[in-house]
């Protein structure tokens, strides 16, 4: 896609920010409904998870990352930062689970990017190391990790997560072997 895809654009955003807001509505509403029904059986699953607490939760957390999104096309980076540090509070109350993260994009993570963008590797790295606490050994976060301790100069740090990227990507299960198209100097392996 292109810079002038409509998933890129203010108004996609918005577009986007609106139908979880939708969907956060919806789903309260639905809720409210099923509990006036005589019929108890009746439960209102969701796509995320089956309950309303648990779909409800990381659509709020999506939305949040959205608008500090948003935020920070608008040039308001400082709101854009606040926003986001919300949004991380909502989802470490989330339970954690097994295979992919919901929401699919760590807050903690989404925040570390953020810093990075404006220039404060120090907080990006504390941000990526609290996406790691919750999401082990994420290669996203790793690598944002790297680059985080690289522009601020921790080459300790540095050396440690390297290490660990080329361990997982060199590792017997060549899982990650689609790395090497990744503009990531981290990332890279020699053949």
């Amino acid at each position: 896609m292109d810079s002038k895809s409509p998933c890129y654009s203010k108004a996609g955003v918005r577009r986007v920010v609106g139908e979880i807001g939708e969907f956060i509505k919806n789903t309260q509403q639905s809720t409210q409904i099923g509990e006036g029904h005589a019929d108890a059986g009746h439960h209102h699953d969701s796509f995320f998870t089956g309950s309303y607490t648990s779909s409800i939760q990381p659509a709020q957390v999506m939305q949040a990352q959205l608008e500090a999104l948003q935020l920070l096309a608008d040039g308001k980076s400082e709101a854009a930062i606040n926003q986001l540090e919300n949004a991380v509070g909502i989802e470490d109350k989330l339970p954690a689970g097994y295979g992919p993260p919901v929401p699919v994009k760590p807050s903690a993570e989404l925040l570390g990017e953020v810093y990075l963008r404006v220039g404060l590797p120090q907080n990006a790295m504390r941000a990526f190391q609290m996406s790691l606490l919750r999401y082990p050994n994420r290669a996203a976060s790793l690598v944002g990790l790297s680059e985080a301790a690289r522009l601020a100069g921790d080459r300790e740090t540095v050396s440690k997560v390297d290490g660990e990227l080329r361990a997982m990507q060199t590792g017997s299960t060549n899982r990650y072997l689609a790395w090497k198209q990744l503009p990531c100097r981290a990332c890279t392996v020699s053949d």
